[in-house]
């Protein structure tokens, strides 16, 4: 090259910054001439070499780092030349006219590249390498012989001019639909036939050119329409192509009943291999996602988006591991797949909630336990657009870390509610939001009944039209069903979010109800709601479908409208396969399900073949498609607790005790014997009901009945009296009708099994009662006879409820229970003789009004309160003789005056004559079976009321074993089962021959055919000898915290006429969170609508409250409070805006106060008790005239407006009227100085005193001051000497004193009633139970295994205050570890010296003390008395005690001092952070230094 023509080409570089070499005809560049460059420019950025003959370019070149554009077009280069991969700045490279015939794997090395021109040469395909320039914007390569371009060209995103004209192309790679950034698009002139159909979803191409090619029809012609119109006709033969491909790949579902059933791909690709799938947001973006089966876990979540489903978490069983992947399967192609996310991604759990927000397209994930066992409260975010993880920050008050907890959407999408859960050693039942705008979390403020607290409960929102007051208002309520506690449980409540109150559903009106259930799905669709899947009380998974219908009635306010909820459970005809691999889930109008295996199936279920468990069965069904059961509904009604509980026994028999599962020597001797009397009995009394002597046990096993009845005598005091007993079991057992009220029940359990279960049938709860009445001492049987429907059913609704009259004593219990020692006090304290007391004198007339009074009275009452009676049927007819069991209390045991009658289902007790039951088939104890021998002419039983209940006369009663036996069993005293004891009972049993019984006698009993072969059989009866054996039940033990929840789940509601007794329990989870124990409601109406009044009884409030009545129709409440309450409340009765009444405990205040009567805004009297000054009364009347100015003056507000209003001005007060006090008799005083009453006339000026009465006078003085000065006095004794007027102007000024006084502590009494009621108020908003130490010892606190290692104590770290903060980077010197050392042991030993120095200055104090002491005895010995001289000595005694304390104190602090110091230096040479100490130590060891 001429050196002149470079040297000028250079000097024009210099000024632009590009050097041009084109068209120089050049053949080669040499090292020199690219070092003559690169001395002259070495930050040349362009160099343009066209129009030359190179071939190849010198390796110097690579020098010119700078380099961002070189142009090599129209030269003879076959390759690109290997050195610009040594430019790494360089951008744009022009390759135009070259024989380049394909680009070489070099090129990808060229990450800065931006623009590439390799149009005009011979290049046949753009493979992958050239897609790894992802910096590259524009690339020209028409003009080549380009048949195939990569598919992966779609990853090159920042592509935004592609030009591919005249080329060989048949076809346009898919993934350039993925190039979003893509405007220009030219493929002129190639072979193209179609053009791909996602080119039409490029939001940024404005150009595009497809002429001169091979288009068929209907591409053609629409690329000639325009590029509007060609996308658009792109996009719609994407989608129609899609379709038509979902459609021949659609699965064929399999119709099971109503269900449809499809099975889920297994021949999936390889674990590990990435594919792409549909995104549950939009068609056109695709998720990158790796192929995996899902297998089998719990504590999961399933959402469905569309028709893809998304399941994230939960334990996986088979690897016995949590995880966090998000399995995905798409509806159209079943084939299980892992989505690859990216972001902050949640750690692997269980027990989370998650939710779907549509208008964000997030998925929201809750709470949880996470893999090192710890619950949470992080809020996860999965964006569904970019499969991004995120954690907002979430600000507000958070939840507790919980897991289990219930998530739903608000019905405006805002904001996600957040409803119980169970976290650390408790449940919640907490309401909180989550904004999702914001990530703000709020708690909720609720009022009304709240449920209890619990975890996995069904959740879901709708919205409802009410009418109030004629007016359509529109109401979102939040349900929430169910759950689980220390039970499952099945009750159902709902919030009116617009008030935030709640409400329980209780007026039910359906014959099927759900059985409870927790985890299960609700859901509301087309006003109704659903109920799906669940887990039952047995542990299986419910799969039954219930649909709930409700309806509002119009009411006067909001409440009473949301009060009127009435709703019906309807069973569905459809049923979910009982599968216990069935995970069920809510897709659209949907019930979907994924399950292992299917009962169709012949082949077994994958988690049956020892392998890993996967979900291979999708089955779907449409709501519109479930209708409500007709037929066959009595099959649900009659669903059978008892036998359910029972089958799954039988299924467990392994854990059963021995004694329950067989028979003793005894037992079966007796059961031989009991046959043969049942066989006798059948064969004279055919038309008798058979008798229940051998019934199965839960096991299945023949027992004995009178071996069922277990006597014990519990620890709880409330189970020592017949009342206690009755009222537990009646509260603590769920009543269960009869599957068959003609007929025995097929299983009596033993009474240990039943307080487990807490269900029962009559004979279940009467044997339970009888063992209990028989531990305290009761005369007790179970009583088998015949009773009305109604006590049957325990239907109460016709019953006046037992409990509205509390002081009333029972029907049945005669007087008090005394022991043995009282009743012989009494005798011995009667005197032997006395005085007769004189007659009471009684007025006729008045005795007559009295009863006429009463008479009339109870006329109205009974018109007023008229109580539909039952209907009593004739005792055996067709339609009242139904089975039942009870309990017979014979006397006189324990005091009973007369047998009575229990019934157990309520706890009721009845005298016998007045009792419902129609009459009597036997009776049983413990000791003896009695078959009733009282018959009518037809042969059967006579009516209760006329019975006899003489056990020993055998013509009224036939026992199974003879009456000497059983009196010698009575006369062994067979003592209670006693919890206290290790162990049963010992039993002392002798052999006594038996005889079959004579049914009433042989003279009156007519011979039966094959009589000789049952005195045969009697003579070899009596060959062995015939004994009670044992109770084969364990001794009954009820836990404390079991017994206090008192009810089934803590709660138990009976329904009586006009009124609802409700039962709660009084600790653990299950108690009400105000305390409530017991609550009784009282309607005007049959339909428990309109409440009238409303009894609450509370226990382990802090604000002492006990009792609470309101009276709905008078708008009063009273409160009734123990003692310790603030400000030594008794009694609080409130009349909205009329009156208040406060009654005080005596001896809770200072100033004796009793009672306090408000009448609001016009008068307030107090009465006190024992007050130094004698007082006993004030009161206040205030100037209501001028009330009006007050309440119209603004800002103002008087103290005594409605609580609630709160005061807007304090010192906004009524002015008074009249002041009045009253004092009790001063003994010391005379009568007529003894001021009784004190009246200030206010609003008068005048004040007037009132003198206690003089003995044996009607009169008393009185005295009138006004306060112009004029005085009147009224004396009663003439004689007495009339006050001068000094003495009278004195006692003026006193009694003026005494006003302003009585004013300003009525002005206190203003303020101390507005601090009650403040102090009222806010404690009912923050209600506080109190546990006392007993019960915190017993309560059971579920927590899981993280939660006990988390309570494990970590050791401290004595030494992380002396290292220093490079111990985290590297390790210390050695020199360090010295200085660290020493740093520690030299504060322990300053520690230690500091100790002993408190010692002994402790001890020079103490001994200067005694010194102290010691001199002033010998200065003042002489003068001092012996009582001082003991005191002295006493007290020198304790100092030179606690001088010989210190000096032990001191000696073994110096002991202890040397082992602490000398252990903490072993101690941190043995520590692995200050190793080189040690190590440094043993190298100058070993080198003998």
């Amino acid at each position: 090259m001429d050196p002149e023509r470079l040297k000028s080409r250079i000097a024009e570089a210099k000024k632009g910054g590009r050097l041009n070499l084109s068209y120089l005809k050049l053949a080669e560049i040499s090292a020199a001439t690219v070092n003559q460059i690169k001395t002259a420019l070495p930050n040349l950025s362009e160099i343009d070499l066209r129009g030359n003959l190179l071939t190849e370019l010198p390796k110097e070149l690579g020098e010119l780092t700078s380099l961002r554009i070189v142009r090599l077009s129209f030269n003879k280069f076959a390759e690109v030349p290997s050195v610009l991969s040594a430019l790494p700045s360089l951008q744009k490279l022009e390759f135009t006219g070259n024989l380049l015939q394909e680009i070489p794997d070099e090129i990808s090395t060229l990450k800065s590249l931006e623009e590439l021109d390799i149009s005009g040469n011979k290049v046949t395909t753009i493979g992958d390498n050239l897609t790894t320039l992802i910096n590259l914007q524009i690339l020209k390569a028409e003009n080549n012989s380009i048949e195939d371009i990569s598919e992966n060209i779609g990853v090159m995103t920042e592509l935004q001019r592609i030009d591919l004209s005249n080329n060989r192309l048949a076809s346009l790679p898919k993934s350039i639909a993925s190039l979003e950034k893509l405007a220009y698009l030219d493929v002129n002139a190639n072979s193209l036939t179609e053009i791909p159909y996602e080119l039409g979803f490029l939001p940024n191409l404005n150009h595009l050119e497809t002429r001169y090619n091979n288009l068929k029809e209907p591409f053609k012609s629409m690329s000639e329409e325009g590029l509007s119109k060609f996308t658009e006709f792109l996009r719609d033969e994407l989608e129609r192509v899609k379709q038509e491909e979902r459609e021949r790949l659609k699965p064929v579902g399999l119709t099971i009943g109503a269900f449809q059933q499809f099975k889920i791909l297994q021949d999936a690709p390889e674990d590990g291999e990435v594919t792409e799938v549909d995104s549950v947001i939009s068609d056109q973006i695709t998720y990158p996602a790796e192929a995996k089966l899902c297998e089998f876990r719990t504590g999961h979540t399933i959402t469905a988006v569309g028709n893809k489903f998304l399941v994230f978490g939960g334990f996986v069983q088979s690897q016995n591991a949590k995880t966090n992947e998000i399995m995905y399967i798409d509806e159209m192609f079943l084939k299980w797949r892992v989505l690859k996310t990216t972001g902050k991604v949640p750690e692997p759990r269980d027990g989370h909630s998650a939710v779907y927000h549509p208008d964000s397209a997030r998925l929201i994930i809750f709470g949880g336990v996470t893999a090192d066992r710890k619950r949470t409260n992080a809020v996860y975010i999965l964006d569904l657009d970019s499969l991004v993880w995120y954690n907002p920050l979430c600000e507000g008050i958070m939840p507790e870390p919980r897991e289990y907890a219930s998530c739903c959407l608000s019905p405006d999408g805002q904001t996600m509610i957040c409803f119980g859960g169970h976290g650390n050693g408790m449940r919640y039942n907490d309401l909180h939001s989550l904004d999702l705008s914001t990530y703000t979390w709020q708690q909720l403020p609720t009022a009304g009944a709240a449920p209890s607290p619990r975890q996995a409960c069904g959740i879901c929102t709708s919205l409802v039209d009410i009418v109030v007051g004629g007016e359509v208002e529109e109401h979102d309520l939040l349900w929430v069903r169910g759950g689980r506690n220390n039970f499952v449980l099945d009750d159902m409540f709902y919030l009116d979010l617009n008030t935030f109150t709640w409400y329980e559903c209780s007026k039910l009106n359906t014959p099927v109800i759900p059985s409870p259930s927790y985890g299960q799905i609700m859901v509301e669709y087309d006003a109704n709601l659903y109920l799906v899947g669940g887990t039952h009380e047995m542990g299986g998974l419910v799969d039954g479908l219930y649909m709930f219908e409700y309806t509002v009635k119009e009411g006067e306010t909001v409440s009473d409208t949301m009060r009127s909820l009435k709703g019906e459970w309807k069973i569905l005809d459809s049923t979910m396969e009982s599968n216990p691999y069935m995970a069920p889930f809510i897709s659209g109008n949907r019930i979907c399900t994924l399950q292992i295996g299917a009962k169709e199936d012949d082949r077994p279920r994958s988690s049956q073949l020892g392998a890993k468990a996967y979900w291979d069965i999708l089955r779907t069904i449409e709501f519109e498609q479930l209708q409500p059961m007709e037929s066959g509904l009595e099959t649900f009604k009659n669903i059978n607790v008892k036998e359910k509980n029972t089958k799954h026994i039988l299924s467990n028999l392994d854990s059963m005790p021995q004694t329950y599962t067989s028979n003793t020597i005894k037992e079966n001797k007796i059961q031989k014997y009991a046959k043969d009397f049942d066989k006798t009995f059948t064969e004279l009394y055919p038309h008798r009901h058979q008798l229940l002597l051998l019934p199965l046990n839960e096991c299945g096993v023949q027992k004995f009945i009178c071996t069922t009845i277990r006597p014990t005598q519990l620890n709880h005091t409330n189970l020592y009296d017949l009342e206690g007993c009755a009222q537990f079991v009646s509260n603590f057992i769920k009543y269960e009708t009869l599957k068959d009220r003609t007929r025995f029940p097929l299983y009596i359990p033993s009474s240990q099994t039943i307080i487990k279960w807490q269900s029962g049938d009559c004979f279940d709860m009467s044997i339970l009662l009888t063992s209990l009445l028989i531990g305290a001492g009761y005369d007790a049987y179970c009583v088998c006879g015949y009773a009305p429907e109604w006590v049957t059913e325990n239907n109460q609704t016709r019953t006046v409820c037992p409990y509205l009259h509390r002081k009333q004593s029972s029907v049945a219990l005669v007087g008090k229970e005394k022991s043995g020692k009282d009743k012989n006090k009494n005798k011995k304290d009667s005197p032997k003789y006395g005085v007769r007391k004189s007659k009471h004198l009684q007025s006729n007339y008045e005795k007559e009004m009295r009863a006429k009074k009463a008479i009339d009275f109870n006329k109205g009452d009974e018109e007023k309160q008229k109580v539909p009676h039952y209907e009593q049927a004739t005792p055996y007819s067709s339609a009242s003789k139904h089975l039942h069991c009870w309990v017979l209390v014979m006397a006189p045991h324990r005091d009973i005056a007369s047998h009575i009658f229990v019934e157990p289902s309520t706890g009721t007790v009845y005298k016998v004559p007045e009792s419902p039951y129609q009459g009597v088939e036997f009776i049983w104890n413990n000791h003896n079976f009695y078959a009733n021998m009282q018959l009518t002419e037809t042969g059967t039983p006579i009516p209760v009321a006329p019975m006899t209940f003489n056990l020993t006369n055998e013509k009224q009663w036939e026992s199974l074993l003879s009456q000497e036996l059983g009196a010698q069993e009575e006369d062994e005293q067979e003592a209670a089962d006693n919890i206290y004891s290790t162990g049963p009972t010992p039993r002392t049993t002798k052999d006594t021959p038996s005889t079959v019984g004579r049914f009433g006698g042989a003279a009156e009993t007519p011979a039966a055919p094959g009589a000789e072969e049952d005195q045969a059989e009697e003579s070899y009866m009596g060959k062995f000898t015939i004994d009670m054996p044992k109770s084969w039940c364990q001794a009954i033990q009820i836990p404390q915290d079991i017994f206090d929840l008192r009810c089934p789940k803590g709660s138990k509601e009976r329904r009586y006429y006009k009124c609802i007794h409700e039962v709660f329990a009084m600790f653990g989870d299950t108690a009400r969170w105000d305390g409530m124990i017991e609550r009784l409601v009282i309607f005007q109406d049959d339909e428990y609508e309109k409440i009238e009044e409303t009894r609450e009884y509370f226990t382990r409030r802090k604000d002492k409250l006990r009792q609470r009545v309101t009276l709905s129709l008078k708008e009063t409440t009273i409160e009734l409070f123990d003692e310790g309450s603030s400000f030594g409340l008794k009694k609080m009765v409130t009349k909205k805006g009329e009156y208040r009444l406060f009654e005080f405990h005596h001896g809770a205040r200072l100033d004796g106060l009793l009672k306090r009567e408000e009448v609001i805004n016009k008068k307030i009297s107090e009465y006190f008790k024992e007050r130094d000054d004698h007082l006993i009364y004030r009161s206040v009347t205030y100037d209501d005239t001028e009330l009006e100015d007050l309440e119209d003056d603004d800002g103002v507000e008087v103290f005594n407006l409605e609580e609630g209003q709160g005061q807007k001005a304090e010192n906004a007060q009524l002015p008074f009227l009249k002041m009045t006090e009253k004092f009790s008799r001063t003994l010391d005083v005379p009568a007529g100085d003894d001021v009784y009453k004190r009246t200030y006339f206010v609003a008068a000026d005048q004040i007037r005193l009132n003198f206690h009465f003089g003995e044996d006078r009607i009169t008393a003085s009185s005295r009138l001051y006004t306060k112009e000065g004029l005085t009147h006095v009224t004396e009663v004794d003439t004689l007495k000497e009339k006050p001068t007027g000094s003495a009278l102007l004195e006692e003026y000024q006193r009694l003026l004193l005494a006003e302003r006084e009585c004013s300003q502590a009525i002005r206190d009494v203003e303020r101390e009633i507005r601090s009650i009621l403040d102090s009222r108020m806010k404690e009912e908003q923050n209600i506080i139970l109190t546990v006392p130490y007993y019960d915190v010892t017993r309560i059971k606190k579920e927590e899981s295994d993280e939660e006990k290692q988390e309570e494990e104590q970590v050791e401290h770290d004595f030494l992380s205050a002396f290292l220093p903060s490079t111990i985290n980077v590297r390790h210390l010197t050695r020199t360090e570890c010295f200085a660290v050392r020493d740093k520690c042991l030299k504060a322990l030993k300053d520690r230690l010296i500091e100790r002993a120095n408190i010692i002994q200055a402790r001890h020079d104090e103490e001994t200067a003390a005694l010194a102290k002491r010691q001199a002033n005895f010998q200065r003042d010995r002489d003068q001092m008395s012996q009582e001082e001289e003991e005191e002295y000595e006493k007290a020198c005694e304790e100092s030179m005690f606690r001088i010989h304390i210190l000096e032990q104190r001191l000696k073994k602090h110096e002991e202890q001092a040397l082992q602490k110091y000398y252990a903490l230096d072993s101690k941190l040479r043995s520590d692995p952070r200050l190793a080189a100490m040690s190590i440094a130590a043993d190298a100058n060891k070993g080198l003998g230094l």
